[in-house]
């Protein structure tokens, strides 16, 4: 590819399937960094890829020479199938982003769109931007320290005003929202979604408040707002919980509110 594409499927996730008692699946997400400027996450299902190989093999018909692909199986949710899919997946790709030509096959997967370098161009970080980047990227790589760096980003950043594009404020809450629904730094992170959320705290809250409102449903339900809601966990932060519910009531339906407080 003429850009330089960086791709790590940074966790799993475990979701049941609608409709099905005692059925579920897993979705993988990835963290694509483009020329080392543009970050953004998707989520994929291993069929996905699995129709992404079938559809490598048959382009490359004989020349195929990629890596191993992870194999069906008859117990796709055992933990350690799990983490050796996530691992020979990466390798996969990753890989599979040096055949030529195979390169729209993977732009179409991975949402890579023609005009990219020209919006990198237009977006080149600035010093606050890179503050962002850094600290998604520091997080997301060091789970044993996770506190201490959402600790360090929130005292920088609310030292003082930034200066923040939308791309680098989704990527922000991109980070920010999986976090707030963790077991062990949950409270700490809804507290900072709150405050980039809250007029008292960020003079670009209002920025904030749009696109958090148009993030997927499945980022939003990963707060899991209703643990706290109900306090079920984090009991100490139903207040912020409350705001960023009544900030979501203000621009989605009903039915999306109900799926986005209905973490399960």
């Amino acid at each position: 590819m003429d850009e330089l594409v960086d791709i790590s499927i940074i966790r799993t996730e475990t979701r049941d399937k609608i409709g099905c008692l005692h059925s579920s699946y897993t979705v993988y997400e990835l963290k694509i960094i483009i020329d080392d400027s543009y970050q953004y996450f998707i989520q994929k299902r291993y069929k996905e890829f699995r129709k992404l190989y079938d559809d490598v093999k048959e382009t490359l018909g004989h020349n195929y020479k990629l890596p191993k692909f992870p194999r069906k199986t008859l117990h796709p949710m055992k933990p350690a199938t799990i983490i050796k899919r996530k691992l020979e997946l990466e390798n996969w790709i990753f890989r599979a982003l040096a055949v030529e030509d195979i390169e729209n096959l993977l732009k179409t997967f991975l949402g890579i769109k023609d005009d990219y370098q020209s919006l990198i161009d237009e977006h080149t970080l600035n010093d606050d931007e890179v503050m962002i980047r850094n600290f998604s990227n520091s997080i997301n790589g060091n789970s044993n320290q996770r506190m201490s760096l959402l600790d360090t980003f929130e005292k920088k950043y609310f030292g003082r005003n930034r200066i923040i594009r939308e791309k680098q404020v989704g990527t922000l809450l991109g980070t920010l929202l999986p976090l707030c629904g963790d077991e062990f730094i949950g409270t700490k992170s809804l507290h900072v979604l709150y405050k980039l959320c809250t007029r008292d705290y960020n003079k670009d809250f209002e920025i904030f408040i749009q696109m958090l409102t148009k993030m997927p449903i499945d980022m939003l339900k990963k707060m899991k707002l209703d643990e706290y809601l109900l306090k079920k966990r984090y009991s100490e932060s139903q207040i912020q919980a409350f705001h960023i519910l009544n900030i979501l009531k203000s621009y989605l339906d009903t039915k999306a509110i109900i799926d986005i407080v209905t973490s399960k």
